[in-house]
């Protein structure tokens, strides 16, 4: 399966608009993906990150949630 490019944004809105004007197009990488058996569930990323870092489920959520809301802060600054 080909790695698509995803630009970075400087904004919630930019970013909302340029999935809306790729929807098309990221809905028949999705359709790839599910042909070719490569999507993936929230529940299996965690259970893999849980085997990576060795932390229990609460731990990793929190863990996850704060990296989420530090990502959030560092767009709002930008």
């Amino acid at each position: 399966m080909i790695k698509r490019e995803i630009p970075k944004f400087h904004s919630e809105a930019e970013e909302a608009e340029w999935w809306y004007e790729h929807r098309d197009e990221t809905a028949e990488w999705m359709e790839e993906a599910a042909k070719g058996g490569k999507l993936t569930t929230l529940t299996e990323l965690i259970e893999r990150r849980k085997r990576e870092t060795g932390l229990p489920y609460t731990k990793l959520l929190e863990a996850l949630h704060k990296e989420n809301r530090a990502r959030g802060e560092q767009r709002r600054v930008s």
